[in-house]
């Protein structure tokens, strides 16, 4: 009786690894695709993200650096050399990094930060 019993346990243990196994793999699987389908990138979101964030950096240090043609007429109340069409630029990419980031991120930084 003793060794059925552990012939029994032995049994269901056999059938219990695989299935967890192939249980994991296949949410692995579910899960890759569905977030291939939600991106453009074939490497994934995140490298969305970091992508924005660098053309984000570079427009910042363009306006930085060498001032534009009509810097010159800059008043004390404008906060930088930036024409009108990258300013915009510069606020719709903001805008749509706030958005991947909102639903990318969401629970691994504050709210604050986005």
């Amino acid at each position: 009786d003793q060794m059925l019993k552990r012939n029994d346990f032995s049994l269901q243990l056999m059938a219990v690894v695989p299935a967890l196994l192939l249980g994991s793999g296949l949410l692995y699987l579910l899960r890759a695709a569905y977030q291939r389908l939600r991106t453009s990138s074939p490497r994934g979101p995140i490298e969305d993200i970091r992508r924005e964030l660098v053309t984000i950096q570079r427009m910042l240090n363009r306006a930085a650096g060498t001032p534009s043609a009509g810097a010159a007429a800059l008043t004390k109340h404008e906060a930088s050399p930036m024409d009108v069409a990258t300013a915009g630029e510069l606020v719709f990419r903001v805008q749509r990094l706030r958005v991947a980031g909102a639903r990318w991120l969401r629970g691994w930084l504050k709210t604050d930060i986005l």
